[in-house]
């Protein structure tokens, strides 16, 4: 992975000034991918995600939020917050 190497080590070398800037960049990339994800779903869709140990989540979306995605588990009613809409999958199954 060369070019994260190089990433790396140009982070390290360069100014508060220019780390700031960085910094800046990365949260506007980021931001710009989640509201990517969450242009993906409506309210009212039916999703699924891993939750690692306890398996894989079906639910409905029942809010979204810039930041967060609120998923209503099936069956059980249990609500999950989802910092990461990109975890999100479309269901066909509730």
């Amino acid at each position: 992975m060369k070019n994260f190497d190089e990433i790396y080590h140009a982070i390290m070398n360069c100014s508060r000034e220019d780390l700031d800037h960085i910094i800046d960049a990365v949260k506007v990339k980021d931001k710009r991918l989640r509201e990517e994800a969450t242009g993906n779903f409506s309210v009212g869709d039916f999703v699924q995600f891993d939750a690692g140990r306890r398996g894989t989540i079906r639910g409905e979306i029942t809010k979204i939020n810039p930041k967060t995605v609120m998923v209503k588990q099936t069956g059980k009613g249990t609500n999950w917050k989802i910092h990461d809409p990109s975890v999100l999958k479309l269901s066909l199954v509730a």
